[in-house]
């Protein structure tokens, strides 16, 4: 959302943060149905043009018993948005099994420092799976080792991180490795 405020420089952004912020806990939330600040204080929250609020001669204890049902329904919903949202990521996936001795490039969503996001390569490699640890995670081991990169020689990876490495051959026969 603060995306959308910033100036090009994103020098900018604290300005819009409180309000952005607002924005988003006074919105009623698809997950759970209801609005953030809701949830946390029982009542909505009061905008300047609210001159009368209807629940002031609600009692303070139907006020408690409104939020408790509140939140017990926000946690019903969030739940099933849960389900529906796992439903959705598994529609995307596919099991890969990968043999030991196996090349792999594994993909790395923060780079380094001085990288530009933009520019930087999403996967490394290559590495060579080690062992399968369980239907999800293998052991892989880095072959290019550079000094000043300062990673483990080994380490155990999530497969949804994993793709098979292949290796281009030019026209002359000789590999330029990929």
């Amino acid at each position: 959302m603060l995306s959308m405020f910033v100036s090009d420089h994103h020098r900018d952004w604290d300005e819009y943060l409180q309000y952005v912020a607002f924005a988003y806990n006074t919105v009623r939330q698809d997950s759970t149905g209801y609005a953030p600040f809701y949830l946390l204080h029982g009542f909505e929250a009061r905008m300047v043009m609210d001159v009368i609020d209807p629940n002031e001669d609600v009692p303070a204890t139907q006020r408690l018993e409104n939020l408790h049902q509140a939140r017990e329904l926000a946690l019903w919903a969030n739940k099933r948005a849960q389900v529906g949202q796992k439903r959705q990521y598994d529609k995307e996936r596919y099991l890969q099994d990968f043999e030991e001795g196996q090349l792999v490039l594994i993909y790395r969503y923060r780079g380094y420092i001085g990288q530009t996001t933009k520019l930087r390569h999403l996967y490394e490699g290559p590495y060579r799976v080690v062992r399968k640890n369980s239907d999800l995670v293998y052991l892989v081991e880095y072959l290019n080792m550079d000094k000043n990169l300062r990673r483990p020689k080994e380490e155990l990876v999530h497969v949804s991180r994993m793709k098979p490495y292949h290796i281009r051959y030019s026209s002359a026969g000789e590999h330029d490795g990929s």
